[in-house]
């Protein structure tokens, strides 16, 4: 029993803060009355409701649809009926819009062109990146070879300091020179 006070306050509370005619009926009533009849008004035996309270039942809750929405709806079920309909909706809209149609081509007459211009440029380009290599080959080649060349005259040239040094040596050991 005293759990069941506390929650009748609460409701109160609720009660009390809607603005309706008939809630405030019931709060009066919830003022002067006790536990029983709060929950006799707040919860009342659904038998004893009248028709007038009970909304009515919403079977469908879909938007109205247009006529053209059914018509097409209708067509959905036959694949010939389908296939004229929609045949007859493409022309329709071909001469809705023509203009829309040539600029649409033009778009793609122009895209086209783009396209062309960009293979040209990527085989020119993929023929300017042939040309290079075969030159950088032959670049690597003539270094490797100036290398090859290279390394001979240094050895060379040191053989030869080496042979000068020896004749010097030698020349001072003859003439008992020093060095």
């Amino acid at each position: 029993m005293s759990m069941q006070t506390p929650k009748a306050r609460t409701v109160f509370v609720e009660v009390t803060q809607r603005t309706s005619p008939s809630t405030t009926k019931t709060a009066r009533k919830l003022r002067t009355s006790g536990t029983a009849e709060v929950d006799s008004v707040l919860f009342p035996n659904p038998a004893s409701r009248t028709p007038k309270d009970r909304s009515p039942k919403v079977i469908g809750r879909r938007s109205p649809q247009s006529p053209a929405i059914e018509v097409a709806l209708f067509l959905l079920k036959s694949p010939q009926m389908l296939l004229r309909f929609s045949l007859f909706l493409f022309y329709k809209t071909q001469q809705k819009r023509p203009g829309r149609m040539s600029s649409l081509e033009d778009q793609l007459a122009q895209l086209q062109e783009e396209v062309r211009a960009a293979k040209e440029q990527l085989s020119l380009s993929e023929s300017l990146k042939k040309t290079s290599h075969k030159r950088l080959m032959k670049l690597r080649s003539s270094l490797q070879q100036c290398q090859k060349s290279l390394r001979r005259l240094r050895s060379s040239c040191l053989s030869a300091q080496i042979l000068r040094k020896l004749d010097s040596w030698s020349y001072a050991r003859s003439h008992k020179i020093r060095i």
